[in-house]
């Protein structure tokens, strides 16, 4: 399984057909998809495609995962590897391919205009965590279409 930060999710990431499920989450349960990702450095994916995107989501879990810990985290842990990875990986503007078994989390941001250099959100704007994973019917098939027999 792969964890991947989005800030947007296409059509063109699915290989073929696909089930996908969307589930909008709350704020506490952030920090379980987070614990692999920065003690495991394993299977996380950052690819929010814009820099002052990057910044926001980022400060958003580094509060986040403070405030809600999880068993075993020190308390106020903020240098967690994960937020680092997605400042960073923003200026690859990476694509990224779902696979059944992945996870997505997508960062929507909604509001007005991000306005350049933004480390935060704007007044009246919110970004909300959904989950997005893609069921068994997620594979790959060809873009040619099928002949009649």
């Amino acid at each position: 399984m792969r964890l991947l930060l989005l800030n947007a999710f296409s059509i063109n990431m699915l290989p073929g057909n696909a089930n996908l499920r969307f589930t909008l989450l709350p704020a506490e349960d952030l920090p379980v998809y987070f614990k692999a990702w920065s003690y495991e450095r394993r299977t996380g994916v950052a690819a929010i495609g814009h820099v002052d995107t990057a910044r926001v989501v980022a400060g958003i879990l580094a509060d986040t995962l403070a405030t809600y810990p999880l068993p075993g985290w020190p308390r106020g842990a903020r240098g967690i590897e994960c937020v680092q990875d997605i400042i960073d990986a923003a200026a690859e503007r990476r694509s990224v391919t779902f696979t059944p078994g992945d996870v997505a989390l997508v960062a929507q941001y909604r509001g007005p205009r991000l306005p350049e250099g933004a480390t935060e959100l704007p007044e009246g704007a919110m970004i909300q965590f959904w989950k997005v994973v893609c069921g068994a019917a997620c594979v790959r098939t060809s873009l040619m279409p099928r002949t009649e027999e």
